[in-house]
Formats: structure tokens, C-alpha cells, sequence
């Protein structure tokens, strides 16, 4: 049981160790990454108000001005 303990451990530390090491490369990669991220959700963001938009000002069989 203490052997168990002892490889989990030294794992688990590898395992941390591992994943704190990054190279600048990896973190410039997800720097770029998360900024076209953002830029796509502006984009949406606009695109929706914009559709939203023009969705109120189409005529509709509910407005008076509908031609019959």
C-alpha cells in the first residue's frame, strides 16, 4: 500500500510538473488563439444584433401596413 502511495504521488507531481512547463511558442499560441476568439465573438455578436434588427423591421401579417 505504501508503494501505491508513493508511485501516485511522484505521478501526480510529474503530472503537475508537466503541465506548469510551458515554452514561450506554446504560450504565444494560445494567446493568438484566444484573441480570434474573441474577435469571432464579436462578430456573432454583431451579426445577431444586426439580424435581430432587421427581423423588426420586416413587415409582417401582424402590422398594418401589410399589403393584401
Amino acid at each position: 500500500m505504501k508503494r501505491l502511495c508513493v508511485a501516485l504521488a511522484v505521478a501526480v507531481a510529474l503530472s503537475v510538473a508537466a503541465c506548469g512547463c510551458e515554452d514561450k511558442a506554446h504560450s504565444r499560441y494560445r494567446q493568438m488563439n484566444l484573441r480570434r476568439v474573441v474577435d469571432a465573438d464579436v462578430i456573432g455578436v454583431a451579426d445577431d444584433f444586426e439580424a435581430g434588427w432587421l427581423v423588426s423591421e420586416r413587415p409582417t401579417h401582424l402590422t398594418w401596413w401589410y399589403p393584401r
